[in-house]
């Protein structure tokens, strides 16, 4: 079997909530208010615009000097989420094929020099490269087509239902993530991995 991984807050913890509230002094779940153009996260992720278009349609009023520390406060932050770095390692021990499948901009490049996430898995299928996001149906179109497997040869893994949901109903063996060790024990109990 085939292992797709989605990246934030799966593979990866995403650290934008974090940074935004703490940058702009809000709490957690109003992290995006001060966006002015939320279009522009899309459009960048999509590979459609540059990382100068997207900072300034979202923060047209903060200064460049801002967002540079803005921006260098949000890579800093990039790590492993808890348990998943030694997940990676015993699948790739095992010689279990891994693919990234993740919207996500050519921020991508910063985690991987970051964390080596290409010591586990192919990063081929993010958004930004392929030009299409979840839960587009041809974004998974796009990796079987690319794989040449049927869609049946591949789990799907990711923390958002709304990208399980799609991806079990174009074919795949859909798992919405939790934490690392309740996917341990799921792809145990598919094969994927042996049973310690």
């Amino acid at each position: 079997m085939i292992v797709l991984f989605d990246l934030m807050d799966t593979v990866v913890r995403d650290p934008v909530f974090d940074v935004f509230s703490a940058y702009f002094r809000s709490d957690r779940e109003n992290a995006f208010r001060h966006v002015a153009d939320p279009s522009g996260w899309v459009d960048f992720e999509l590979g459609q615009v540059a990382e100068s278009e997207f900072w300034s349609r979202a923060f047209p009023k903060e200064s460049a000097k801002d967002l540079k520390k803005l921006q260098a406060r949000l890579h800093s932050k990039y790590a492993y989420v808890s348990g998943m770095h030694e997940l990676l390692c015993e699948l790739r021990d095992d010689g279990v094929p891994m693919y990234a499948a993740s919207n996500y901009p050519n921020w991508v490049n910063v985690i991987e020099e970051k964390l080596r996430l290409s010591d586990f898995m192919s990063l081929d299928f993010i958004s930004y490269k392929i030009g299409v996001r979840k839960p587009d149906p041809s974004f998974y179109m796009s990796i079987v087509e690319q794989l040449r497997c049927a869609p049946s040869d591949c789990i799907f893994i990711d923390d958002r239902t709304v990208n399980c949901e799609a991806a079990a109903k174009f074919g795949l063996n859909a798992l919405e993530f939790k934490n690392a060790r309740a996917l341990k024990f799921d792809l145990q109990d598919l094969g994927v991995l042996k049973k310690s």
